[in-house]
């Protein structure tokens, strides 16, 4: 009797890891399904529009001007990208430089004798390097402050632009 109950368990232990490895791949499908992006329906906004048929609305238009917004949209991201890079290239050069320059700096102190001589060089080597890096970091606020104010002006275009557009298509036709 003891056999049977044995068997009986090793064969529901088979079943239910089975069940459960079904249950987790099955599972693993449900998390990847919800965790994925909606896939949005393809949406025909002209179409929809001009279902609605409202009047003295022109559908060409109102498509085109937003557009024209995206497409400043990605113009100012670019740009802000582009800005991005720079800064970071700059960075880097100015990492190598000070890196080269405390290499220089190192020989250059201790092949300075006697001990008051390595302190004075030292002295002068981090009012250098502390004069450096105000210089460096006045440059990469104005680098930043360039790049943020080309995305700015983008924008600000495109909303000009675009009051222009709202304020011919208010204009009553005779």
């Amino acid at each position: 009797m003891t056999r049977t109950k044995t068997s009986k368990t090793r064969t529901s232990a088979a079943k239910t890891s089975r069940v459960s490895a079904a249950a987790k791949k099955k599972s693993s499908h449900v998390i990847k399904a919800a965790t994925a992006a909606p896939k949005a329906p393809l949406l025909d906004l002209r179409g929809v529009l001009d279902k609605m048929k409202l009047p003295g609305v022109d559908v060409s238009g109102l498509i085109d001007s937003r557009r024209k917004d995206v497409a400043a949209l990605l113009a100012a991201n670019k740009q802000a990208y582009r800005g991005f890079e720079a800064v970071a290239r700059r960075q880097r050069e100015m990492l190598a430089e000070a890196m080269k320059g405390l290499r220089a700096n190192a020989k250059e102190t201790l092949a300075t004798p006697g001990v008051s001589k390595r302190g004075a060089r030292i002295a002068e080597h981090v009012q250098e390097a502390f004069a450096t890096a105000l210089a460096n970091m006045k440059e990469i606020a104005e680098m930043s402050a360039q790049s943020q104010q080309q995305v700015v002006d983008t924008l600000k275009k495109r909303l000009r632009e675009s009051i222009d557009e709202i304020g011919g298509r208010l204009k009553p036709t005779p």
